[in-house]
C-alpha cells in the first residue's frame, strides 16, 4: 500500500528508540518509516518527505550528523523543533549489581557517564538505544545490561534496574523536523529561526554579519562555529538561530 507522504514520517529506529517514541507521540495517526542513519533521513527530506531528526542534548551538546548533512543540502527548512525530556535507565535480565558491561548508543552512553564511571561499568557502543536491548535479550547474561527508554525494556522483557541514570536529571533532546518545503511564518508567535552561515576567512567578516541584528534589535540566542571538514582548522562556518518569524 502506497502511503501518501502526508501520512508519513521518517525518523531513527528501531521501534522504542527515543526518536520512535517521540514520532509516535507527535503524529499518532500517521504511518512510521525507520532508517539507520540521520544523513539517510535528512536525504528523504530532500526528497520532500517528514523526517524528525535530534539535532543537540543539553548534556552532550550538538549532533554533528545532523547539521552537516543539512549543509551540505540546499533544500532542506525546520518546520518545527521539539524539546523532549530524554530519562535513560538502566535495563537487564538480573540485578544492577550484576551488571558489569553495558551496551547502548554513544549519545546515551555520554549522558551517564557519572553513573558508568562511579560503578566502574565498562561501555560498548551500537546503532542505537532499542537496537541495544534487543541485543541484551539475545545474550541471555546478567552480566550485561542496557542503556534505554522504559519502553524498549518492556518490549524486550528486560527488567528496570535503576531509572534516571543521566548526569543531569534535567536531560532534553531537541529534535528538528524537516521537508523540503517551507512553511508559511506564524507572526502571532515568537518563534525560532536557524541559518548556517559560511563567511569569508578575513578580518571583520563574523562582525559585519552580526551587526544588522544588532541594528533591529534581533536576538541571537545561539551560535556555534564548525570546523570545514577536511581542512586545517582555520575555516569556520556558524549555526546560528534567533528570534524572528522569517529571513528575508
Amino acid at each position: 500500500m502506497n502511503i501518501p507522504s502526508s501520512f508519513r514520517v521518517y525518523t531513527l529506529g528501531p521501534k522504542n528508540s527515543f526518536s520512535d517514541i517521540l514520532a509516535r507521540k507527535l503524529y499518532p495517526n500517521t504511518k512510521i518509516y525507520h532508517l539507520k542513519t540521520i544523513s539517510d533521513l535528512i536525504e528523504e527530506a530532500s526528497k520532500g518527505e517528514k523526517v524528525l531528526v535530534p539535532c543537540e542534548n543539553s548534556i552532550d551538546g550538538m549532533v554533528g550528523e545532523t547539521i552537516r548533512k543539512i549543509r551540505e543540502i540546499d533544500n532542506i527548512y525546520i518546520n518545527r523543533e521539539i524539546c523532549y525530556p530524554i530519562d535513560l535507565c538502566l535495563g537487564g535480565l538480573g540485578k544492577e549489581e550484576d551488571v558489569n558491561v553495558v551496551h547502548s548508543h554513544p549519545k546515551a552512553i555520554n549522558q551517564c557517564l557519572n553513573y558508568l564511571n562511579e560503578k566502574g561499568i565498562i561501555y560498548k557502543e551500537v546503532s542505537s538505544t532499542s537496537e541495544a536491548a534487543k541485543k541484551v535479550k539475545e545474550y541471555g547474561k546478567d552480566s550485561i545490561g542496557v542503556i534505554c527508554s522504559k519502553e524498549a525494556l518492556k518490549e524486550y522483557g528486560l527488567n528496570l534496574l535503576k531509572e534516571k541514570i543521566q548526569d543531569n536529571l534535567n536531560n532534553y533532546t531537541i529534535f528538528w523536523e524537516l521537508s523540503n518545503e517551507e512553511i508559511s511564518p506564524n507572526y502571532n508567535k515568537k518563534i525560532g529561526t536557524a541559518m548556517i552561515v559560511d563567511l569569508d576567512n578575513e578580518s571583520g567578516a563574523l562582525y559585519k554579519f552580526l551587526k544588522p541584528f544588532d541594528d533591529e534589535r534581533i536576538n541571537l540566542y545561539f551560535i556555534n562555529s564548525w570546523p570545514e571538514d577536511g581542512i586545517y582548522w582555520c575555516i569556520y562556518w556558524f549555526l546560528i538561530k534567533m528570534y524572528c518569524n522569517q529571513l528575508l
